[in-house]
């Protein structure tokens, strides 16, 4: 959770709430949540305003260009 929240500067809670609700997908391993990125990114362009269709990059995108960790969950 504390990585998606970094990667889109927001709170945990944020996070954990948009789970609760249903808004984020997330797989549970024990206690531990999972989320792939793809969801996160999904997401994410779900809250700002015109989405991922508006033909701008989103943040993820340029973080994951940079990323080693490409393709793994966060």
């Amino acid at each position: 959770m504390e990585e998606v929240a970094g990667l889109f500067n927001i709170g945990r809670r944020q996070v954990y709430e948009a789970v609760r609700a249903r808004q984020l997908r997330a797989a549970r391993f024990g206690t531990a949540l999972r989320i792939r990125r793809s969801d996160a990114e999904a997401w994410f362009d779900a809250q700002v305003e015109g989405g991922a269709s508006d033909g701008a990059p989103s943040l993820f995108s340029a973080f994951a260009a940079t990323s080693n960790n490409q393709g793994l969950y966060v």
